[in-house]
């Protein structure tokens, strides 16, 4: 699992990602945020996210969390996650912001196709107001993924009339 952003969500998302049995890397440019004691048992990376995620080998066991403070770095971490094939992309923010995060994207060359195989709203809709129940909530879409598959995850959604990218 790949955390781009190391803010105050990622601490006990990647608590519980290691948990629930993911290898997790954390990805920031701010070595005060991304560092071993803030993360414990994670690989951290302190560099810029465009370079370091195009130099990653992504694959269909690779699970990206988009959490980055700004929508400029969340479009970045996309623009470069979504020329790959993963398992899971998913990105954090308000409907306004994840909207013009993903039509910038697409103006940009990211395909519809594949702009709609991003989690948005991440995680399992339980109300989540807090980092922890943010986390727990990312948490338990990744593990119905990993398990059960992504269509199973967006039938969740469906299911109780969470639409995905909502524009």
């Amino acid at each position: 699992m790949i955390v781009c952003g190391a803010g105050h969500i990622a601490v006990p998302l990647a608590r519980f990602a290691r948990e629930t049995g993911f290898r997790v890397t954390v990805l920031d440019d701010r070595a005060d945020f991304a560092n071993a004691a803030r993360f414990p048992g994670c690989s951290v990376v302190v560099d810029e996210f465009t370079p370091v995620l195009a130099k990653m080998k992504l694959g269909k066991s690779a699970y990206v969390i988009v959490i980055t403070r700004g929508h400029e770095h969340d479009a970045d971490c996309l623009l470069e996650v979504l020329k790959k094939e993963t398992a899971y992309v998913g990105l954090i923010g308000s409907r306004r912001r994840v909207s013009f995060v993903l039509q910038m994207i697409g103006r940009q060359g990211i395909a519809p196709g594949r702009i709609k195989d991003v989690f948005s709203p991440i995680g399992i809709p339980i109300g989540a107001e807090s980092p922890v129940e943010i986390a727990l909530s990312i948490i338990a879409e990744l593990v119905c993924v990993r398990r059960k598959g992504p269509g199973q995850a967006r039938s969740l959604r469906s299911a109780i009339g969470i639409d995905l990218n909502v524009a």
